[in-house]
């Protein structure tokens, strides 16, 4: 009797825990189910895509101000000319970022202030850069830079520097680093935003629902735009319903390989629209020696202003025979 109760307890164990293990891989059988579903994956890709595009008319133009801090990754830099990695150790140097963009007559002003790595002098020194768009003609601005003791700064520009050309590309208009303003006026993929267009083009057929994933922001919906002119290449957003559907992550690929990520914070605004508060953009490298994280980019939205007066805004810079100018602009 001893040996026989044991015996049969332990069956009456192992029956109870097969019977709720087969109870919780009937769980999970059904929820992996409902996220693969392609009809689940399709009312969500309607509902974001019906979001954004409310979104797109929620302001005439806007100002806004960035204040970041960038660092670069020991050594995670090829120096071209000197033929070696830098920076020697980690380096951090401020960024902020002005911009004004004119929705309804499709012209954009962004002013950059940053820091760029001089190849022989081996250091970053500073550098100031404008990038205009008047509808037409885009328009790459370095005003020549001279410090308190009078010496050109940044790539001893003695003079402005002026490059002008037809139109503009989409990353030309819209950086990375001001991916998320556009967001949360419906511009997703910010790549679709054509130069005389600023709306981006809303189609549930461009995505692809891969499902839910729980991330650190809390409950995700994964989605994937995809590139047919280049397949190996693709952009995954991580969509958040508490914000509006827009992505709190948005992270490009070439083939399997993460090679850019954007992870998004919002707050709500006034007007109980979501906006985003702090982000940080991180850039990787499959070929770097010692660190595959080349620069990390942690920003914040400073201040941001809708409906704004355009009157004093100028969105092109006249040109002056002091200026060394570049027309790139076809006939």
């Amino acid at each position: 009797m001893d040996d026989y109760f044991p015996s049969n307890f332990a069956r009456i164990l192992i029956a109870l825990g097969t019977f709720f293990l087969c109870l919780e891989d009937q769980d999970l059988v059904a929820q992996q189910r409902g996220l693969s579903n392609a009809d689940d994956g399709q009312q969500i890709l309607e509902q974001a895509i019906s979001s954004w595009s409310a979104m797109q008319h929620r302001d005439a133009s806007m100002s806004f101000h960035l204040a970041a801090k960038t660092t670069y990754a020991k050594r995670s830099h090829w120096n071209i000319v000197l033929e070696k990695h830098f920076p020697p150790d980690d380096y951090t140097h401020e960024l902020e970022v002005y911009g004004v963009v004119d929705f309804d007559r499709h012209r954009f002003r962004r002013e950059t202030k940053s820091e760029i790595y001089h190849l022989n002098k081996q250091t970053f020194e500073p550098d100031v850069r404008y990038d205009l768009f008047d509808g037409e003609t885009l328009q790459r601005f370095y005003p020549a830079a001279f410090d308190s003791d009078g010496k050109a700064t940044g790539a001893k520009r003695l003079t402005a520097k002026l490059i002008l050309r037809n139109s503009a590309q989409p990353g030309d208009l819209i950086g990375s680093l001001e991916s998320p303003l556009f967001w949360c006026r419906g511009m997703l993929p910010t790549c679709t935003i054509g130069p005389n267009r600023f709306s981006a083009k809303l189609e549930a057929e461009m995505f692809v629902y891969e499902g839910q994933q729980q991330t650190e922001l809390g409950t995700t919906h994964v989605i994937r735009f995809e590139f047919p002119e280049h397949p190996n290449r693709c952009w995954k957003y991580w969509l958040s319903k508490d914000d509006g559907w827009l992505p709190v992550r948005r992270s490009k690929y070439v083939g399997d390989v993460e090679y850019s990520r954007i992870v998004v914070h919002y707050a709500t605004s006034q007007d109980g629209s979501p906006e985003p508060h702090r982000w940080t953009l991180t850039t990787y490298s499959a070929e770097s020696e010692v660190n595959k994280v080349m620069q990390t980019t942690r920003c914040a939205l400073r201040k941001l202003e809708t409906d704004v007066d355009l009157a004093a805004i100028r969105f092109q810079i006249e040109r002056t025979p002091a200026m060394q100018v570049q027309d790139q602009r076809e006939p």
